[in-house]
């Protein structure tokens, strides 16, 4: 990895680590739902014009059943569930339970398509689960019932995001990546 990639990965983490912060405090004023749905709308209409002008338009609408699929599990349910849950738990909580997606998405492969879920890829989720654990920390909680009900909705959220990413790599193998950013927020709106 050179020193642009890493700039690039380290960008890219603090962008997408911040969200689960802005998500912790819109989803209170705004209501979960709303946020969400208003997310995917402008991340739509932002990206419509570079695909209309760029001419990538046709292909989103002749796969759109299968962008519908990866905007419903990669986007809207997920979504949803992650701003539903931040009105009652705390964003670095989220942040470490958003994390076992990696678990979950290494099961998904293992059961969907079989491959092998090694020793070694289990070692390597358990260690990127407890990194962002330690990096992010860990804010007491009551353990009361909404408490539990957001870490179930967040842990169905990562699951999601599974099925979604499982998806995603064996049905859209060579889509170029503002198509599957345009497609995935416009079935996620739709």
């Amino acid at each position: 990895m050179n020193v642009r990639d890493l700039a690039a990965l380290i960008v890219l983490a603090a962008v997408w680590g911040a969200s689960f912060l802005f998500i912790r405090v819109a989803a209170p004023a705004i209501g979960p739902f709303p946020l969400m749905g208003t997310r995917v709308v402008l991340a739509a209409l932002a990206l419509l014009p570079f695909v209309l002008v760029l001419g990538r338009f046709r292909e989103v609408r002749e796969r759109w059943r299968q962008f519908l699929f990866v905007g419903v599990f990669n986007a809207a349910i997920p979504f949803s569930l992650i701003a539903f849950a931040e009105t009652e738990i705390t964003a670095s909580l989220a942040a470490i339970l958003n994390s076992m997606t990696v678990l979950f998405s290494a099961v998904v492969a293992a059961a969907w398509f079989g491959d092998p879920l090694t020793s070694r890829r289990i070692l390597g989720v358990v260690l990127g689960v407890s990194g962002v654990a330690v990096l992010v920390g860990l804010d007491p909680l009551p353990l009361n019932g909404a408490v539990l009900v957001a870490v179930g909705a967040m842990l169905l959220g990562s699951f999601c995001y599974a099925l979604g990413g499982n998806y995603v790599k064996r049905t859209f193998s060579g889509v170029r990546p503002l198509t599957m950013a345009f497609g995935q927020q416009a079935g996620a709106a739709a």
